[in-house]
């Protein structure tokens, strides 16, 4: 039995977002996922695929792109909530 499992928006965008940076839009489940805290609050998150890393920033509302050992790549400043996954 399959169960299909939403995205949340952010992971859906950074999604959309690498594949517009690498050339490859990465399948829901092959992004490493993490959950970023300082001080004991939560952050934001942190996404991997292949040689990109993602960085979404809750309190800035802002997704950034690097690659691995690399300069920034993209950031893109959240206007209200993101857009969820469209099929393709």
């Amino acid at each position: 039995m399959e169960v299909a499992v939403q995205a949340d928006p952010i992971h859906c965008l950074v999604a959309q977002l690498m594949g517009e940076v690498g050339g490859e839009t990465p399948e829901p489940n092959a992004m490493t996922k993490s959950v970023l805290v300082r001080e004991g609050h939560y952050c934001g998150r942190a996404f991997t695929f292949r040689d990109l890393r993602a960085v979404w920033f809750a309190e800035a509302n802002e997704i950034k792109i690097y690659r691995e050992r690399g300069p920034l790549l993209r950031a893109v400043r959240l206007d209200g909530r993101p857009e969820m996954c469209r099929a393709a």
